[in-house]
């Protein structure tokens, strides 16, 4: 992070163990970084919107990436679902990067 001069870090929230140590991944991350959860493993709208207010209230602000993907096999976006899930973080106020 430091030698590349990146300024925002994408985390997986649902991979964040912060129960354990020397597995939690935020310890190593520059404070001065913004953090943006993402909705990655989220099915529906419903998980994904879950995810970013879990990451909002873990301190990592209102930037969310929208992942939202249905089709396990192919790993291909649910458009439905996402622009479900972006307009109940829409009128949350989080600024939302869907992918």
């Amino acid at each position: 992070m430091e030698a590349s001069g990146s300024q925002v870090l994408t985390v997986a929230i649902r991979r964040v163990d912060t129960d354990f140590e020397e597995e939690n991944i935020l310890k190593y991350i520059p404070k001065d970084v913004v953090l943006m959860p993402n909705t990655s493993g989220a099915r529906n709208a419903q998980e994904a919107i879950r995810i970013a207010r879990l990451g909002r209230a873990a301190g990592c602000g209102d930037w969310v990436k929208i992942e939202v993907i249905s089709d396990n096999r192919y790993l291909l976006p649910d458009n439905y679902e996402t622009i479900k899930a972006t307009e109940v973080l829409a009128a949350e106020a989080f600024r939302y990067f869907p992918t």
